[in-house]
């Protein structure tokens, strides 16, 4: 079997275990006794390890962008909402690129266009900016209905091959949330479980989900956002004044609608560096790939249980200062101190250097662009949270993340750290052979063998999750991949190893099961997040010879 095949089948045995909650790793059964559940469901979570991209980008001929821009004070203090829409205003979109604006949570725009006493919603053409709805009222920008409405707007008012969704405003991490608006509360934002609630219940899926703000690129979003987006890009600390620029990515996929998420993420990682290098201040963005968020939360949880004595050791958080995006965020929501930002692969390689590899490796594979200042090498572009010496701040983190329904047994673990006082100011301040070591992702890429690591990780008979899925040898050279693409279908198709089938189609983000014993046919729904018998929706029962 190839070393994916193994990769990608340990994964599934550790989601199995309940490692990480994410939403199609144990299914919720109809209320109905009387039915049962397909055979051998439980494994069935190899799907989740295996998901297919959600949009087809390689065929795509049209895209919808959709703005959505919380003004806060980063528009009425120092316009720099309106700079992004006149960067937008100077993209070439092309013919086949639509984009569309919602404008609110500001008390004055500088824009001479756009209102403040009403949300708005734009689209902006040939580098015109063209009303499209002023009488919407002052909509709450926090509410997640209001996203979901938005969401819901762009989809169906322009539909299209691609859909790419960028939030736009401060950003307070996976806990504290994104967005302020300047007409709502002080303390109002989107928490995570609240953005996850607005994408789910928009029916919409995206290649790409953007997060103009601070402080959101974490573990912790990627697995509560991972069922409705193929790439997250975020930051893991906080954004450099200007945030994004949006010229020339915007340009690039109007110029081709089907350029790689990975080429789009390579220009927007590499202007805000620019931009960020340019205004003097310090920044990193990432684009991680959602696909390996399963394998990324199973792996860091088999590290981080086994190293929990050496992580409540010491405060491994950064110490990182706030920009002048950010100050006023944090003087809002949180104490700059409070954040609680570790770095993955900073942390997991100071701990143990040769038992991170595994999760290294995981690392290096998400990762599919990623830049940073010379003041921000160091950090590796995803965090994790883990709330050092402070109860407060965790129960705040377990209710959200219960919101998200991550696995309750990780976040009793996260309790721990709270429960470590003296550890809360005690930061682990020997970071200088990491800062000497890491040179970016291209460099670990080249001294490393990434076989090599994970074969070493996938062979330990040290761990009681090894085996729970079977992994039997397939013939030397095989080039069969456990997902297919069927052209004529217009679906991905999966033969499990029990024999039974599974299915996702780009049009639709429910997936579908075939039970071969007794020939049932199962529906896994996403926006309830539930299992339901259903009937064959047209889906072929025998693998294609092609």
């Amino acid at each position: 079997m190839d070393l994916c095949s193994r990769l990608l089948r340990r994964a599934a045995a550790l989601l199995c275990s309940a490692v990480f909650a994410l939403s199609l790793a144990r299914p919720a059964l109809a209320s109905d006794a009387s039915l049962s559940a397909p055979p051998a469901l439980s494994e069935n979570t190899i799907a989740s390890a295996l998901r297919p991209p959600l949009t087809n980008t390689a065929d795509a001929k049209s895209a919808t962008v959709m703005i959505y821009m919380i003004g806060s004070d980063l528009e009425s203090r120092r316009g720099l909402a309106t700079d992004d829409l006149n960067e937008m205003l100077a993209a070439d979109l092309g013919e086949h690129v639509n984009l569309v604006v919602q404008t609110m949570g500001t008390k004055q725009w500088c824009s001479p266009v756009v209102r403040s006493d009403t949300t708005m919603r734009f689209s902006i053409q040939n580098g015109g900016l063209h009303l499209l709805d002023d009488t919407l009222g002052q909509l709450d920008s926090t509410n997640p209905q209001t996203l979901t409405d938005f969401i819901r707007f762009c989809s169906e008012e322009y539909p299209a091959d691609r859909n790419i969704l960028i939030l736009w405003d401060h950003g307070a991490g996976p806990i504290y949330g994104y967005g302020c608006d300047e007409h709502q509360g002080k303390t109002a934002s989107l928490k995570l479980d609240e953005l996850q609630t607005a994408l789910n219940d928009s029916g919409v899926t995206f290649d790409l989900l953007g997060m103009d703000a601070c402080l959101m690129g974490s573990l912790e979003t990627c697995c509560a956002l991972w069922p409705y987006a193929d790439y997250l890009a975020a930051s893991e600390d906080f954004e450099s004044c200007d945030g994004w620029e949006y010229t020339r990515w915007l340009s690039a996929l109007g110029n081709n609608p089907a350029v790689p998420t990975s080429e789009l993420g390579q220009i927007i990682t590499e202007d805000f560096t620019q931009a960020s290098d340019k205004a003097g201040e310090d920044g990193i963005l990432a684009v991680v790939d959602l696909a390996y968020t399963p394998l990324l939360s199973a792996v860091w949880a088999d590290f981080a249980y086994s190293h929990d004595s050496s992580l409540t050791s010491a405060n491994y958080s950064w110490r990182a200062t706030p920009t002048s995006r950010s100050t006023s965020l944090s003087a809002r929501l949180f104490d700059a101190d409070s954040y609680y930002v570790t770095d993955v692969m900073a942390a997991a390689t100071t701990v143990d250097p040769e038992g991170s590899s595994a999760l290294s490796s995981a690392l290096s594979s998400a990762i599919a662009a990623c830049s940073a200042t010379e003041g921000n090498r160091h950090m590796t572009g995803l965090s994790v949270t883990l709330p050092y010496g402070d109860s407060t701040f965790y129960q705040k983190m377990k209710s959200v993340l219960l919101g998200c329904r991550f696995d309750e047994t990780y976040l009793e673990w996260l309790g721990t750290f709270a429960d470590a006082l003296d550890i809360g100011e005690n930061y682990y301040d020997h970071w200088e052979d990491w800062d000497a070591e890491w040179g970016g992702w291209e460099d670990f890429q080249q001294k490393q063998s990434d076989e090599t690591q994970w074969e070493e990780w996938l062979s330990d008979e040290d761990t009681a999750l090894n085996g729970m899925i079977d992994c039997q040898e397939e013939t030397e050279g095989s080039e069969e991949r456990l997902w297919k693409w069927d052209a004529d279908a217009r679906l991905y198709y999966a033969q499990l190893p029990n024999g039974d089938l599974s299915y996702q189609s780009p049009a639709s983000s429910d997936w579908y099961y075939y039970a071969r014993s007794d020939g049932s046919w199962w529906v896994w729904r996403m926006r309830t997040l539930t299992w339901e018998p259903c009937e064959n929706p047209g889906y072929p029962t025998e693998l294609p010879s092609h």
